[in-house]
């Protein structure tokens, strides 16, 4: 079953208070039975909130309704004659039916009034504790019916790990555990012969040598990196160590991405994280260099000296959110920003027109994406196979329009003359040349482009 719990009321309060016309919708299912958001929760959240608002002198119209389901069109069906007599819906239902109803009633505001915490079991009354995460790829024949994904606080599929003392796990004398279970409930059904049984590796984990370690080769070459790190594969711990690595290197640049999603590499089996995404990976390293504290509120000995960055998109869609993406990354802290592979021109200029207008491109350093096509196959291959990728026919017309062998050539032209009339644009302050498993081309781009030698800082 999946359990929620109440929003503290100041939060639901903070979200509804430029309403004048307010429904409370209830569900009938999981959230009714943990006591988080059926008929009389709706009920109560209904009074509160009225007697808040007349205490405050404001005047506020709170409906009430309780659905048999919120992730049921069938049922959402029900309000299609009253939702336009409010401005906004607060949601007791889960997560999943928040979003049902969101995408239902596009022009509705919906607000969530409970957390959605896991899919669990009633031990006792009020009392829901995790059992499953849903991960897709269920062990429980081999471990006796109880899940160490959910249940233990590593998810060691080979456990007990060596911390358990008297049945209990590491992280609390009062916590269970989960491979204590295990075992006992293998002994019960005489299959501890399963304990033995080696669980191999489950499809989430990742192995990369990692942007870390090559910026630590050109650091003791005398080139000056841009470390890339992603939040794909880490969560805030790992990705703050990562931090400090760097810093130990002196590696003075970092660029914050979220990461491809791992469908697109060569582990699509593995498991994302995402514990930050790449905006709050921006202000960590911000919070870390300027504040020279960890995030959990220690403090850093020797704080991070770190430029920071961000990457950006001109040409994903929708459009018209580029720029104010763009604004907010650099609301987060992001020092420069490096740009998708640009090969539409007339798009991009539009893009950093309405980030100068914006006053952006004076706050960040905008360095524009540039990579060179090989062959035509490539260009249409970008077009159609990568993501976020605006490759305009006239570019694949270009390269069509030569004989095979001296399409690379013809590639590279391309880039030199976009880098040529791209150094004219008020707002673009640099060039990212990313030449794919093509990097010895990247000398003869920067000479050919003018972009030799570097200026004196």
């Amino acid at each position: 079953m999946i359990i929620a719990e109440k929003k503290p009321i100041e939060e639901i309060i903070q979200e509804v208070k430029d309403f004048d016309r307010i429904l409370i919708l209830g569900c009938n299912e999981c959230v009714t039975v943990c006591e988080a958001g059926g008929k009389k929760e709706v009920e109560v959240l209904a009074s509160v909130l009225r007697m808040y608002f007349m205490n405050q002198g404001q005047e506020k119209t709170i409906g009430e309704r309780t659905l048999e389901r919120q992730c049921d069109h069938e049922y959402l069906e029900e309000i299609r004659n009253i939702i336009d007599d409010y401005d906004a819906v607060v949601s007791l239902a889960c997560g999943v039916g928040v979003q049902f109803a969101a995408e239902k009633y596009l022009t509705m505001p919906l607000l969530p009034g409970v957390n959605t915490v896991c899919l669990g079991a009633n031990e006792d009354r009020g009392l829901w504790t995790e059992r499953c995460q849903a991960c897709g790829t269920c062990v429980l024949a081999r471990t006796g019916g109880i899940c160490p994904v959910s249940r233990c606080a590593k998810r060691v599929l080979n456990g007990p790990c060596g911390g358990a003392t008297n049945g209990k796990c590491e992280i609390s004398k009062d916590t269970d555990c989960a491979w204590q279970l295990i075992i006992d409930r293998l002994k019960a059904l005489d299959k501890m012969d399963d304990y033995e049984k080696v669980a191999p590796v489950k499809d989430w984990s990742t192995d990369r040598a990692g942007s870390l370690a090559a910026c630590i080769h050109l650091k003791l070459l005398g080139i000056e990196p841009v470390l890339q790190m992603v939040t794909r594969d880490r969560n805030r711990v790992a990705l703050q160590s990562d931090i400090l690595g760097a810093a130990s290197f002196d590696i003075p640049n970092l660029l914050c991405l979220s990461g491809d999603h791992q469908s697109f590499g060569d582990c699509a089996q593995g498991q994302n994280v995402h514990d930050l995404d790449s905006m709050q990976l921006v202000q960590t390293v911000r919070h870390m260099r300027d504040e020279g504290k960890f995030l959990g509120g220690d403090d850093i000995k020797r704080p991070p000296r770190i430029f920071v960055g961000a990457a950006a998109n001109p040409f994903a869609d929708p459009f018209e959110i580029r720029v104010p993406r763009l604004a907010k990354k650099i609301a987060c802290g992001a020092e420069f920003i490096q740009t998708q592979c640009i090969y539409n021109m007339d798009k991009f200029k539009e893009w950093i027109r309405r980030a100068a207008d914006r006053g952006l491109t004076e706050k960040t350093f905008v360095m524009a994406g540039m990579t060179p096509m090989k062959s035509v196959g490539m260009a249409k291959y970008m077009k159609n196979k990568v993501p976020g990728m605006d490759v305009p026919e006239e570019i694949i017309a270009r390269l069509a329009g030569v004989e095979k062998k001296k399409q690379a050539e013809e590639g590279i032209n391309i880039c030199v003359e976009h880098i040529q009339e791209l150094k004219e644009i008020p707002g673009v302050a640099g060039f990212h040349i990313m030449a794919i498993e093509w990097e010895e081309k990247v000398p003869e781009i920067v000479e050919r482009s003018g972009l030799s030698p570097r200026p004196e800082i």
